[in-house]
């Protein structure tokens, strides 16, 4: 006789007289012998297998809202599920994300990232000009003023450069300091004008970058702070020092005929200049001179006048020139010289007097020897030939100086009547000369 025998978990069947049991399909199992159908896999369970004889919870990471079935869903990106058997996913909660299917956690959004929605599945990098220095949060930082974040993702913001400034929060870059100004140190919001004697030609110069200023370099100056340039000194004006709020002033003598110079220059032999901050100097006019006179003694404020005997008909001129021919000067400071011509007219050998020979007739001597009498015609070419004529002096009215005959130096003063009743061989007594006195400049 025969026995009928049960159907093993994982089967049944469901019709009699069968021979063979049945497997139970994917999706449900038979946890019972004899069976004669299969059970459903509830929901959070599956069966992958046929012939099964229960149903597995869905792993962690996964799901299945579905009765029967032979799978679970892995959750998807920007969800999760820690748990196993579940129906559903959990939402990734703000601050966190999770970029692949599966997952049973999500992971806190990085440094310089945030997320302020539920469900992503990734972060949002913080833009230029904010950052964020922590994990899992939801939102950036604003960088401060005198910071900036050039890049996205930044966990900080830089402190701008020396050189820079940034008054405005939430900067992706630093502005330079403008020509005029600098900043030496670093993370501020402005930046400090140039003192009064310095500049900064260029934004964020080198210079900026370090110390400051430049001082404004020798033959120029500034005197107004938060400059870009400075001021060359004008004309007539010098600074041999550099960081100056201004220029010095030609002393008289001096001169400076460019602007931006380091020293005056002095007159020339020639010239002169008698005014503070000339540009130029000025010919020595007519009658007047400047001598040539070493390097170091130039710089005159005034001209020389000619002496008397002398002119200068030029301007401009180191030296004057000495009367010629029949003329002569007795005044100083002259362009020319004075006429001296004429039958009865005689100049002294320094050409400073001219005088009116009288008709009378004169004694002279020459080489210390009495020659005789001469007519105004022969002293006066004696004169110009550096003899000695001499005059009768008259002391008094009754007094006449004569020239005894011998060697001509032996004079006296005799009386009027002594000089009429003298011996003609003794003195050369001449009645003429009581009135008369010839010029001693025509004596030696």
């Amino acid at each position: 006789m025969t026995w009928c025998v049960f159907c093993q978990q994982g089967s049944y069947q469901d019709q009699p007289g069968s021979t063979s049991c049945k497997y139970c399909p994917k999706g449900t199992h038979q946890p019972n012998q004899g069976g004669i159908t299969c059970e459903i896999c509830p929901v959070g369970q599956f069966s992958a297998l046929a012939n099964s004889s229960q149903c597995l919870q869905c792993p962690n990471g996964t799901y299945q809202d579905q009765p029967g079935s032979s799978y679970c869903v892995p959750c998807p990106a920007g969800t999760y599920q820690p748990n196993e058997g579940k129906i559903t996913c959990e939402v990734c909660p703000v601050g966190q994300y999770n970029d692949l299917k599966g997952n049973s956690q999500c992971f806190e959004c990085p440094i310089g990232k945030y997320q302020n929605q539920t469900g992503s599945s990734q972060c949002v990098s913080c833009p230029k000009g904010t950052y964020q220095p922590k994990e899992g949060e939801i939102s950036c930082e604003i960088c401060p003023v005198g910071q900036f974040s050039a890049l996205a993702d930044s966990s900080q913001c830089l402190q701008c450069p020396n050189g820079t400034y940034q008054d405005q929060p939430g900067s992706s870059f630093c502005v330079p300091c403008p020509a005029g100004t600098y900043q030496p140190d670093e993370g501020k919001i402005t930046c400090e004008l140039c003192p009064v004697g310095q500049f900064s030609a260029l934004a964020n110069s080198p210079r900026s970058l370090t110390k400051g200023c430049l001082e404004c370099p020798n033959g120029t100056y500034q005197d107004q702070p938060g400059s870009s340039f400075c001021v060359p000194c004008p004309k007539g004006t010098y600074q041999p020092d550099e960081g100056t709020i201004t220029c010095e002033i030609c002393p008289v003598g001096q001169y400076s005929p460019l602007t931006g110079n380091l020293q005056c220059f002095l007159c020339p032999s020639g010239t002169y200049q008698d005014q503070p901050g000339s540009s130029y100097c000025v010919s020595c006019p007519k009658g007047t001179y400047q001598p040539y006179l070493e390097k170091e003694t130039y710089g005159q404020s005034s001209c020389v006048n000619c002496s008397v005997g002398h002119y200068q008909n030029g301007s401009g001129q180191t030296s004057c020139l000495v009367c010629s021919g029949d003329t002569f000067q007795d005044e100083v400071g002259q362009a020319t010289c004075k006429d001296c011509t004429g039958f009865s007219m005689c100049y002294n050998k320094e050409k400073t007097m001219c005088y009116s020979l009288t008709t009378q007739i004169m004694s002279y001597e020459s080489f210390g020897i009495f020659r005789g009498n001469l007519s105004p015609t022969n002293c006066k070419q004696l004169c110009w030939s550096d003899a000695r004529c001499e005059g009768f002096t008259v002391s008094s009215i009754e007094e006449v100086t004569v020239s005894k005959r011998g060697d001509g130096k032996n004079r006296e003063t005799i009386s009027q009547e002594q000089c009429y009743t003298s011996d003609s061989s003794d003195v050369y007594p001449n009645e003429n000369y009581t009135s008369y006195t010839f010029p001693p400049e025509c004596h030696e």
